[in-house]
């Protein structure tokens, strides 16, 4: 059985947030164990997340940014691949290439990298993390293609794998108006 490793922030059920769990939906669990690593703690609001994702996806917690706990987490367990969800966030590229041990490490890009990649000190922090992964999948061509101006070193690193979405949810909303 193939370990999966997905880290990810808190559950607030943004748009990226629904697009993971119905990833989630998706895995053929007889083949892969999954495990979520989320920021924070069942405490901070995320209680339901149980009832949203399969009963087979492990869930751990690895601390908050600002808790004096959080360079104590270190996972002992070993993984296939790890995948950093919000690869945008650098603090989620740290827990990837440093504090969870996998032999392949991915880095999921939602939005235009641009945003955070805001001065040369950020571009220069984001590229070591982005050298230290071993593909980072953009959810759209567009996303590529700037993801790949601001770091053109990278672009052979680079796919594009577009969002899942849950076709019977769509037309179940769409029919209750």
């Amino acid at each position: 059985m193939k370990k999966i490793a997905i880290i990810h922030g808190k559950m607030v059920m943004g748009g990226a947030e629904r697009v993971l769990v119905n990833m989630l939906h998706h895995f053929k669990y007889d083949v892969y164990d999954v495990t979520l690593f989320l920021e924070g703690s069942i405490e901070n609001g995320q209680e339901n997340l149980e009832q949203l994702v399969d009963g087979r996806v492990k869930i751990k917690y690895w601390g908050d940014k600002v808790s004096s706990d959080f360079g104590k987490f270190v996972d002992e367990e070993f993984y296939d691949c790890a995948i950093s969800y919000q690869g945008l966030d650098i603090l989620h590229l740290c827990v990837l290439n440093q504090m969870i041990k996998a032999s392949r490490r991915v880095a999921w890009i939602h939005g235009d990298c641009r945003y955070v990649c805001n001065s040369k000190s950020k571009v220069s922090d984001y590229k070591l993390a982005y050298s230290r992964v071993d593909k980072i999948v953009c959810v759209s061509e567009g996303v590529r293609t700037i993801f790949c101006e601001v770091f053109p070193s990278l672009e052979k690193n680079t796919t594009t794998i577009y969002n899942l979405y849950d076709e019977d949810e769509i037309l179940l909303k769409s029919a209750e108006d």
